[in-house]
């Protein structure tokens, strides 16, 4: 058994941090040690290639003079889950450290960070006995709105019910699914988990690895400006005509990747004002509407990563 320990370093910390600069500058001073070094991202709404001005990218010229992993490898009709990036990047990690290649893992996502590190919970897989997906299950749970299957949470996973947003779809899909398919709450499995030290990010789920985990926070009096300006800026940078642009080549609104901040907003933003003059469009309205989102999305994580 190959008892090596390996170098990993996360840079992680709520949205609009300033991670992806500290990533490049990581990278530059490893490089100047004669260190190879790769950026690998976890932030998933950066999978996805028809996704751009609301998504904070690193630039293009960022991306040509830096090797960057998991960024544009996929469309928004075909999201990856945590489950997935979990495989695909183990894979990739490892096939870094065989090369002596130090991956760099940056990102805000941390229920995907946490999946690679530690696992996950429910994770068994939507098998029948013939070794087919379930489509049936499937079909019927895809078929749903996301609040009628909030009700059927309510009545064999009130944890589940009382803990996932209303319009987290992913979660109560995934919490859904679990129970039809295992006849058990996904919660008891999350509670299963949390004992395990589920945030205990000096265990990971592969023994060989060695994370140094770098934490970029400030003050709430500093940071809230900034993703208020983030707003705004997204929005003259033309992310309405971007998330137009998305539907009328035919996607789903309710797929996951456009249920994300700015993107959710402006999709709501475009009903509201379908058949209203644009001289009558409110844009502070709903930059403030993007904003108060991200500023919820910022607790969210700064509670996710100090239990880390």
């Amino acid at each position: 058994m190959n008892k090596k320990k390996y170098n990993i370093v996360i840079i992680s910390g709520p949205t609009g941090m300033g991670k992806t600069q500290a990533s490049l500058a990581l990278y530059d001073e490893l490089f100047k040690k004669g260190v190879k070094s790769r950026i690998v991202n976890f932030d998933s709404l950066l999978f996805y290639k028809d996704l751009n001005i609301g998504t904070a990218k690193p630039t293009k010229k960022e991306m040509q003079s830096i090797p960057h992993e998991f960024i544009d490898i996929t469309t928004a009709d075909n999201p990856i889950d945590a489950s997935l990036y979990r495989q695909m990047a183990e894979e990739l990690i490892n096939c870094l450290l065989a090369e002596d290649v130090v991956p760099i893992l940056v990102g805000g996502s941390a229920f995907y960070l946490r999946a690679l590190i530690k696992g996950m919970y429910g994770n068994q897989s939507l098998i029948d006995e013939k070794g087919e997906v379930a489509q049936k299950l499937k079909k019927e749970v895809d078929q749903m709105e996301t609040s009628d299957i909030r009700e059927a949470l309510k009545t064999f996973d009130l944890n589940s019910f009382n803990t996932i947003h209303k319009n987290d779809r992913y979660r109560l899909t995934r919490a859904y699914l679990f129970y039809k398919t295992h006849h058990k709450p996904i919660s008891e499995e999350k509670n299963k988990f949390d004992q395990e030290n589920a945030y205990d990010f000096t265990k990971p789920i592969n023994p060989n690895w060695r994370p140094l985990h770098i934490y970029l926070n400030m003050p709430k009096t500093d940071h809230y400006p900034l993703i208020q300006n983030r707003a705004m800026l997204m929005l003259k940078s033309g992310l309405i005509s971007e998330v137009e642009q998305l539907l009328s080549s035919g996607l789903d609104k309710n797929l996951k990747p456009l249920q994300s901040i700015g993107y959710k907003e402006v999709i709501d933003f475009l009903e509201t004002y379908k058949n209203v003059p644009y001289a009558e469009h409110n844009i502070d309205a709903l930059a403030e509407k993007i904003f108060i989102s991200t500023r919820q999305l910022a607790k969210a994580q700064r509670t996710f990563f100090n239990k880390i």
